[in-house]
């Protein structure tokens, strides 16, 4: 069984929980990166889910800052997750955001409708 990925986030990288056995990711705080290093083992961990994938995964955001490699590394989870909604599996974005931050607002609103994934924005 694919056992949870944890990664603590600091000033600069957001705290990632991913849960394969409650079938939740979860991408918390700041993410201003320099280099994709810090995702790659997001990445890798998703590469392994999407091979043995749950029949429903939910996808929660509640991230105050992305910087432009931020919203790649974003964009290209966000584009795995949708070949998993075309191969049957239901994905679901829940992307968080203060009632004052228009652009966090839009980065998900742009990330999750690019990938065509279905997603619920939530202002917090």
């Amino acid at each position: 069984m694919l056992k949870t990925l944890r990664i603590d986030g600091e000033y600069k990288t957001p705290t990632v929980v991913l849960d394969k056995e409650n079938s939740v990711f979860e991408f918390t705080g700041a993410s201003f990166i320099e280099s994709t290093d810090f995702y790659d083992p997001v990445i890798e961990w998703i590469d392994t889910y999407m091979q043995n994938p749950s029949p429903e995964t939910t996808v929660v955001f509640k991230l105050n800052y992305i910087n432009t490699m931020s919203s790649k590394v974003l964009s290209l989870i966000m584009m795995k997750l949708a070949k998993l909604q075309q191969e049957g599996h239901r994905v679901f974005i829940k992307w968080f955001y203060e009632d004052w931050d228009e652009d966090i607002k839009e980065s998900g609103e742009e990330l999750a409708s690019s990938a065509g994934l279905p997603y619920e924005l939530i202002e917090i």
